[in-house]
């Protein structure tokens, strides 16, 4: 698996305004669920999440960089020089995707932490202790993780999810942190006041989203790294041993995907049963925030995946 600083140092010029907004994402997605919860700014928390946005476009662009470099690289360049362009424009266009990826991991794993921090410690006049919410949220939980690794198990294997290194414990770790701090947020709710109720449903939400974002990304990440390497594997391979790698990238790939998409269930259903409770008292705010968050998911995910399928499709097809 190719480390955060590898990415950065091979992805090019582009990889500084990726880190510039990565940076920026973190901060906003820091700041602005502490600002909602604390300081009662009128704004949805989900507008955290457009950092993330601008991250993942900006990777997209320094991948449609890097393959115009690779196939200029490839149409004019004489044989001497050529692979080595070529391998130049190809790191552009994988390794911007990879970091921005990283990035915005940080920052969603951010805005579920600032998130659950009022959600606890800002929850309206006369707070008292949510046990049916708390109880619901632990439960959820619980049952979406036996969920998760049965059909980690059945869809993978046991035998393959050992492969995968140090993303499986990674991805428990991040698992086990944005369920722990859906289930927290779940712990505290306004006695009597609707307005407060509601706001409290809907940060249980938005952290649930963020935690499931995060492992979402994750997922996506071990798939891109993977035909990444696979794309790699067709440049630099012999042909008696570029099948066998090719194919070892790709099963990675999938499996990587897998165990992110899946474990994304647990903070999901966490946060989602300890919020049901109180889904009546989301106010008019509360539904924009929930489409803002939508959009904003599919929007990552869809650039995401334009991004992948450009660079890995064509600078496999270069060679």
């Amino acid at each position: 698996m190719v480390s955060p600083v590898q990415m950065f140092l091979e992805g090019g010029g582009f990889q500084f305004p990726v880190l510039a907004l990565g940076m920026f994402a973190m901060l906003f997605a820091l700041i602005i669920p502490l600002a909602i919860g604390f300081a009662k700014w009128r704004v949805p928390a989900s507008l955290a999440l457009l950092g993330p946005v601008g991250v993942v476009a900006t990777g997209l662009l320094g991948t449609l960089f890097g393959m115009q470099q690779a196939w200029q690289a490839h149409a004019v360049a004489s044989a001497e020089v050529k692979d080595t362009l070529l391998a130049a424009g190809a790191s552009v266009a994988l390794y911007t995707l990879l970091f921005a990826t990283v990035m915005m991991i940080a920052a969603a794993v951010l805005a579920c932490f600032a998130a659950a921090i009022p959600a606890v410690a800002a929850v309206g006049p006369e707070p008292r202790v949510d046990v049916r919410g708390l109880l619901a949220a632990a439960g959820g939980a619980m049952g979406a993780f036996v969920v998760a690794v049965i059909l980690c198990v059945s869809v993978v294997g046991l035998g393959e999810l050992a492969e995968l290194g140090l993303a499986l414990p990674v991805g428990l770790l991040i698992c086990a942190l944005v369920t722990l701090l859906t289930i927290v947020a779940c712990g505290r709710i306004a006695s009597e006041d609707p307005l407060h109720q509601g706001r409290i449903a809907g940060s249980r939400f938005f952290i649930a989203m963020c935690g499931a974002l995060a492992l979402i990304l994750l997922g996506e990440f071990l798939r891109s790294a993977g035909q990444s390497n696979a794309a790699r594997a067709l440049a630099v391979a012999s042909a008696e041993v570029k099948a066998m790698m090719v194919y070892q990238s790709q099963q990675g790939a999938s499996n990587g995907a897998w165990l992110g998409w899946l474990l994304a269930l647990v903070p999901m259903t966490a946060g989602t049963c300890g919020a049901l409770h109180w889904v009546k008292r989301i106010d008019g705010r509360g539904g924009v925030g929930a489409v803002i968050s939508l959009v904003s998911i599919v929007l990552i995910l869809v650039m995401m995946y334009a991004a992948r399928s450009a660079s890995v499709h064509q600078v496999a097809g270069l060679w």
